[in-house]
C-alpha cells in the first residue's frame, strides 16, 4: 500500500454470502483486525475497511475472504505528499 495516513476499502457483499476479515499490518505486533459478517453485511456499494489516523509510513492491508460473495471494488488511500515517516 502506498504510504498514506488513511485507508478505506470499498466494495459490495450480500447479508446472505460475505464473511472476510481485514488485517491491517498483518505483521506488526499489535495488527488492527476487523471481520464483516452476515450479520452486519449489506446489498450494494458499501464502506468494508476503513482506518485513519495512519502513521504515514508504508503499510501492508490483508483481506482473506471466507464466504463466496465478496466483490472489492476500490481502495482510497490518504496520501500526505513529500511527508516523512
Amino acid at each position: 500500500m502506498t504510504p498514506g495516513s488513511s485507508i478505506t476499502v470499498l466494495g459490495a457483499g450480500g447479508p446472505s454470502n460475505t464473511n472476510f476479515t481485514a488485517t491491517l499490518d498483518p505483521s506488526s505486533a499489535q495488527p488492527y483486525v476487523q471481520t464483516l459478517s452476515p450479520a452486519n453485511a449489506t446489498d450494494g456499494r458499501t464502506v468494508l475497511f476503513h482506518a485513519d489516523g495512519l502513521n504515514t509510513n508504508t503499510h501492508t492491508l490483508e483481506i482473506v475472504n471466507h464466504g463466496d460473495g465478496l466483490l472489492l471494488d476500490m481502495a482510497v488511500v490518504d496520501v500526505v505528499l513529500g511527508a516523512e515517516g
